[in-house]
């Protein structure tokens, strides 16, 4: 009985190549994302407050309904 299941080798050159594929383009919007935070960040830094206290509060909810 096999518990362990592996990648056959021809395939793991494949694998890699979508690992860095996804890599590259986190790193992509990461970039992307931070440009634009930069370049209106008193906007956005009022933004991402509010965000975040309705995702407070919400996890309070839930919280609170346990």
């Amino acid at each position: 009985m096999q518990i362990i299941l592996t990648v056959f080798p021809r395939e793991s050159k494949h694998r890699m190549a979508a690992t860095s594929l996804l890599l590259a383009q986190f790193m992509a919007v990461d970039s992307i994302s931070y440009y634009f935070v930069s370049q209106n960040f008193v906007l956005n830094i009022g933004l991402l407050s509010k965000s975040y206290n309705i995702v407070v509060k919400y996890k309070n909810e839930l919280n609170y309904r346990k």
